[in-house]
């Protein structure tokens, strides 16, 4: 006969089996443990949301995971609210026109609201993972007048892959408008030489190849500088 605690391992390992084989099943799980009082418990979780982005029943994880982001009944740490504005920037990336838009929007007020420039950056590259166009500009007006030199770098960052991810580069061009432009980046941020699409400057693709940490494998910019040899204008 076994013991009870013997049985409570083995159920306990049998649910954890059976919710590994259904990713449904998998969320309800990691939502449950949202409200855990062990914070790497939550951590965990929150990691898992962002892994099952494309889960039909995820959207359920929107509310809990922005409570996190505003702390919400109990206080957060400023990188355990950066895991939750990546995972609802990977869900609202699967999700269609506005309800991606809605997940995304208490993340475009903490980019320019919350006291924490660590979640600050958090945002940035959350706005960049979802994919909308529409964050070009809150992520160009962070970029030029964010009073941290780091928050600034990073939606500089953000917005030259979100530029680049959704096929337009060209508006890279508008960073280079304010004289505030983020870490001392080169003042011609790209250059149309004749006959040609708008390319990156020598100046400004080796400040963005020494600043930038590119984590989008699309984007390379050896594809936006300028060529070698231009043809010269008649």
């Amino acid at each position: 006969m076994r013991k009870p605690f013997l049985n409570a391992i083995i159920l306990g390992l049998g649910t954890c089996f059976l919710a590994a084989g259904n990713p449904a099943q998998e969320v309800s799980k990691a939502v449950k443990d949202l409200k855990s009082p062990d914070l790497l418990v939550v951590r965990a979780a929150i990691r898992k949301l962002g892994e099952l982005s494309k889960v039909p029943n995820v959207h359920s994880a929107v509310k809990p995971l922005t409570k996190i982001l505003n702390q919400e009944g109990r206080p957060f740490d400023s990188y355990t609210r950066t895991l939750a504005e990546r995972s609802l920037g990977l869900i609202a990336r699967e999700a269609a026109g506005k309800s991606g838009l809605k997940i995304m929007t208490p993340i475009v007020e903490t980019l320019f609201n919350d006291s924490s420039d660590f979640v600050k950056v958090g945002a940035s590259e959350a706005l960049a993972i979802a994919g909308y166009s529409l964050f070009l500009d809150p992520l160009e007006i962070s970029a030029k007048t964010d009073p941290s030199p780091v928050v600034r770098e990073a939606s500089s960052r953000a917005f030259v892959i979100l530029a680049n991810s959704t096929g337009e580069s060209s508006v890279m061009r508008s960073l280079s408008t304010s004289a505030s432009s983020p870490s001392g980046s080169p003042s011609a941020a790209m250059v149309t030489p004749a006959g040609q699409s708008p390319c990156l400057s020598d100046d400004m693709y080796l400040w963005m190849k020494n600043h930038l940490i590119l984590f989008n494998p699309q984007l390379n910019l050896e594809e936006l500088r300028c060529p070698a040899n231009p043809p010269v204008s008649q």
